[in-house]
């Protein structure tokens, strides 16, 4: 049984532009190519392969660097250090988030709690020549 390119995306869940990308720089080609309509059909056995790119693109900066281990089918050890590796960037990117998210609540505490207060700030400005033309215009 083939799938239809469409149909094949909703099944890996992956947009049909990302599945022709895939195809156009090497790293997933459909498994039959009508030469008269130009349709894709892909076989259910490759989602496994599209499942598996999915989980290196996410786990690596550079897809186009992955196509090796796409198709030399990496080890389940190598799978989890991928995965642990992008779990350690997420923990990252959440922990920098949350310090954000501190600080914005604690700004907003700072303006519920206090008067208005203005922060002024002084800057010295070394002297500028500057020509100026005075003219009266009527009305």
């Amino acid at each position: 049984m083939m799938l239809r390119i469409g149909t094949f995306s909703r099944c890996g869940r992956v947009s049909v532009k990302a599945l022709r990308h895939y195809e156009a720089i090497g790293l997933l080609k459909p498994a039959h190519v009508d030469g008269a309509t130009g349709y894709r059909s892909y076989e259910p056995s490759q989602l496994d392969d599209l499942h598996r790119l999915m989980v290196l693109r996410r786990a690596r900066p550079a897809v186009g660097a992955d196509s090796c281990l796409l198709q030399d089918d990496p080890s389940p050890e190598l799978m989890r250090h991928l995965l642990a590796e992008r779990r350690a960037t997420v923990a990252r990117r959440i922990d920098a988030e949350q310090a954000q998210l501190a600080a914005i609540e604690a700004r907003i505490r700072h303006l519920e709690d206090a008067q208005p207060t203005y922060d002024i700030v002084l800057r010295e400005v070394p002297a500028v020549l500057v020509a100026s033309l005075r003219r009266v215009v009527p009305d």
